[in-house]
This record gives structure tokens, C-alpha cells and sequence, in this order.
């Protein structure tokens, strides 16, 4: 992105004043001293010398400036890297639309069955229900799920999970 031309001219004139200054006095120059050479404001020549250094680009293999316990870093070295909060909020939104999808009780089923690993006799209890009702529902949440994974492909894909979908909906029981 290109900084307006005013600030562009505006850099221009304080990149030279700070060169002549500093030819002359052997020293780099502090901005007030720049603005009063000028007739500028400090915070006019400020935002040049800030502006200006945006067309300095520096790599990314010199050092960093860190710390002694990280000497020999670079500036690559500071750069972010893969997050994976960003795959567990992507995970988090696929259940909560499963979740939706099923109802609270039918996700309540298949988390006691699965995740806490109850007997559907425990959970038949729990409800004051049958076992029996407790496995009709728990077989249809399930294909209900596999239907949903089904239409979900693209979003699985996305994920990355593609391969697991297809292999999760061969586990899932019919």
C-alpha cells in the first residue's frame, strides 16, 4: 500500500533535512531539531520517519534483538506459527451444529453412552427409561449424525477430516 502523495513528499524532505543535519553536526538529529529546520510539527516529522521506514524491508534471517537466553535468534524466528485453537474452534462449531441437530437430550444420550462410557441400562435409568428406548434413540441420533456427516463433506474436507468422516461413519454402528 502506497502512502499518500503529501506524505510521500513529506518524507522525501525529511529523509534529506535528517541527511544534512547529520553530515553536519555528526549525529543524527532529533525530530524536534528536524520540525524547527523544517517549519514542521514533531508530530509531522515523526509520522514521516515512521512512514519512511516502511519502505525499508528487513529480512527475516537478522537477528532479532532478543534477549541474551535467545541470542542467534532471527526475526523468522519471531513469527507466529500454526495455532491450533484455530482447529479446536472449527471442531467446537461442527459439534455445537451436531448438538443443535440432535437435541440436548439425544446429545445428552450419546455423550453418557460414549464419552462417560455408561451402559445404555445406566442411562435408561437416569432418564426413566427402558434400556430399550435408550438403544432406539441412541441408533437414531447415530444415523441421524451419519447423515449429517454425509452432507457435511465439503466442511469435513476442510477440516481435514474427510478421511476420518468416512471412516467414523463405517464404525458407527447401524
Amino acid at each position: 500500500m502506497r502512502p499518500p502523495r503529501r506524505l510521500q513528499e513529506r518524507i522525501l524532505k525529511v529523509t534529506r533535512c535528517v541527511e544534512r543535519l547529520t553530515a553536519r553536526d555528526g549525529r543524527s538529529p532529533a525530530p524536534s531539531v528536524v520540525a524547527a529546520e523544517l517549519g514542521e510539527t514533531e508530530e509531522d516529522v515523526v509520522e514521516a520517519l515512521v512512514a519512511g521506514r516502511a519502505y525499508l524491508a528487513d529480512s527475516l534471517d537478522a537477528p532479532a534483538f532478543f534477549q541474551d537466553e535467545e541470542a542467534g535468534a532471527t526475526l523468522g524466528d519471531s513469527m507466529g506459527g500454526d495455532d491450533d485453537g484455530y482447529d479446536r474452534s472449527e471442531y467446537r462449531e461442527l459439534l455445537e451444529s451436531l448438538r443443535d441437530e440432535l437435541g440436548k437430550e439425544d446429545w445428552a444420550v450419546l455423550q453418557l453412552r460414549f464419552a462417560a462410557d455408561w451402559t445404555q441400562e445406566e442411562i435408561g435409568k437416569a432418564f426413566g427409561v427402558s434400556q430399550m428406548t435408550i438403544s432406539r434413540r441412541q441408533r437414531a441420533a447415530l444415523e441421524r449424525l451419519r447423515q449429517r456427516l454425509g452432507r457435511d463433506t465439503a466442511l469435513l474436507e476442510e477440516l481435514g477430516l474427510a478421511g476420518a468422516a468416512a471412516e467414523t461413519r463405517e464404525l458407527l454402528p447401524a
